[in-house]
């Protein structure tokens, strides 16, 4: 009974090994430093993304962290507000389905925070002017009744 035992744990023991995934890059390392960890692979030539419909499958052994942005949330049925062109190169056009307009007002910030525009929308789509604006970045927010809205970050090419 023993010697089926032994058999089963050592023969266990050798499948865990072979099934572990492996990878044969040029360089790669694992660095671990309070609580935090890393690892990483260079030359890692088997990565393929497939997409179908709303699936993604990412094959390859080291997979980056997910990241998902949704641009309108599903389950919001209010007013919509879009911003574009962005980036932009001088002017940025606000459309909202928000209407009366009169109750809506917007502010540029630049990216310390400092504001440096402001106005008030006065139709559906509204022109916000750009072109004495530096190039970088900018934060536009939308106010209903002196209450925020919704931020837009905004670039601004030269």
């Amino acid at each position: 009974m023993k010697k089926v035992v032994l058999f089963l744990f050592l023969s266990g023991l050798f499948l865990a090994n072979t099934l572990a995934q492996e990878a044969v890059v040029p360089g790669g390392g694992y660095h671990q430093n309070n609580g935090l960890a890393i690892s990483w692979t260079l030359g890692e030539l088997a990565i393929e993304t497939l997409i179908s419909g709303d699936k993604i499958l990412t094959q390859g052994f080291q997979q980056p962290g997910l990241l998902i942005v949704s641009v309108k949330d599903p389950g919001d049925s209010g007013p919509e507000i879009i911003a574009y062109p962005n980036p932009t190169s001088g002017q940025l056009y606000v459309r909202t389905t928000i209407d009366p307009f009169h109750y809506l007002s917007h502010q540029i910030y630049d990216s310390t925070g400092r504001l440096v525009g402001s106005g008030q929308i006065k139709s559906s789509l509204h022109e916000i002017s750009f072109h004495a604006h530096e190039p970088g970045l900018y934060f536009v927010k939308i106010f209903r009744d002196n209450q925020p809205v919704k931020t837009f970050k905004i670039l601004k090419n030269p």
